[in-house]
């Protein structure tokens, strides 16, 4: 993560112009799928969904229409989720906070309608399964669902303009400590709310700002 950061900033300091950005993300995954850490239960741990799955969140963008950093974080729910081998519960929710390189019709800026692109990062997510309906042999059983964290990698690919993108994703993660692991496929829109420029601050000498900044 922290090589991406530095990646990210070193790559910001080329743009003469840069544009910010803020939007909103909707969408749903495909598919999601989660494996809790080891407990001392002797109960499944995986549970997933494949309908019925929405996300909502925000999106900040920095960058120009070639290229952008981005910052985002959701809330990604599955109704129906469940361990189709050893019912336990329903739902699952999850909450990733992404920072991502996004590259051309991806990077929040774009000009050109349609206009693919692709992104790439990674964060951090945390999860929860059987959110509600817990079965009593679970509980019986010693079964506790709480939040837990798994470090993840996003790639996503699809096209935008400055006000509106659409990606498709795919998002991996695990923590090899405790063998937990999250799997979500899907689809992200993102609404810009609304389009933004910062200062030029990269002056030519015979400006009327150089000018008036030179006499100060």
């Amino acid at each position: 993560m922290r090589i991406l950061i530095s990646v990210a900033f070193v790559c910001l300091a080329f743009f003469t112009q840069a544009q910010f950005n803020i939007g909103v993300i909707s969408g749903g995954d495909f598919y999601q799928r989660y494996v809790n850490p080891v407990d001392d239960t002797e109960t499944g741990r995986s549970s997933g969904s494949a309908i019925l799955n929405g996300n909502f969140g925000l999106k900040v963008f920095v960058g120009a229409p070639s290229f952008s950093v981005s910052v985002e974080s959701y809330i990604n729910s599955g109704l129906l989720a469940l361990d189709v081998n050893e019912y336990k519960g329903l739902g699952a929710v999850s909450y990733p906070i992404l920072a991502k390189l996004n590259f051309k019709g991806l990077s929040g800026f774009g000009v050109v309608e349609g206009a693919k692109g692709w992104s790439i990062g990674g964060g951090v997510q945390w999860s929860r399964t059987e959110v509600y309906g817990l079965s009593l042999p679970a509980q019986q059983a010693g079964v506790e669902r709480k939040l837990f964290r798994n470090y993840v990698f996003e790639i996503s690919y699809g096209n935008g303009t400055k006000s509106k993108i659409q990606e498709y994703f795919v998002r991996y993660g695990f923590d090899p400590v405790v063998s937990s692991n999250v799997f979500n496929i899907g689809v992200n829109t993102t609404f810009s709310i609304p389009y933004f420029k910062l200062p030029d601050f990269n002056l030519t000498p015979d400006s009327d700002e150089s000018e008036e900044a030179i006499k100060i």
